[in-house]
């Protein structure tokens, strides 16, 4: 992999996944390889979304895609929100 991220402040008020969550994730990775619809988003050149996904793509040496977020501040924060289900709309997974 070939960048270093870290996780955006935004990012650390939700639970990252736990570990058997993130076995899950290694093994789905592992047997059907990297969901490219399921990009690691940043923000302001931080991980806003996909935390799990990429630990364990560092892990497996996956390199995952990779989506920036350019809106406010306000904007990632609403983004994340939904992408973690707290939002009107709900989305499950890794």
């Amino acid at each position: 992999m070939e960048n270093s991220h870290e996780f955006h402040e935004i990012a650390e008020k939700y639970i990252m996944q736990n570990e058997l969550g993130m076995q899950i994730l290694e093994d789905s990775i592992t047997e059907l390889g990297y969901d490219e619809s399921r990009p690691v988003t940043l923000y302001e050149g931080k991980i806003l979304d996909g935390r799990a996904r990429y630990l364990v793509c560092k892990k497996l040496g996956v390199e995952p895609s990779i989506d920036v977020f350019e809106g406010s501040e306000e904007e990632a924060s609403a983004v994340v929100r939904v992408l973690n289900g707290y939002g009107k709309e709900k989305k499950f997974g890794f």
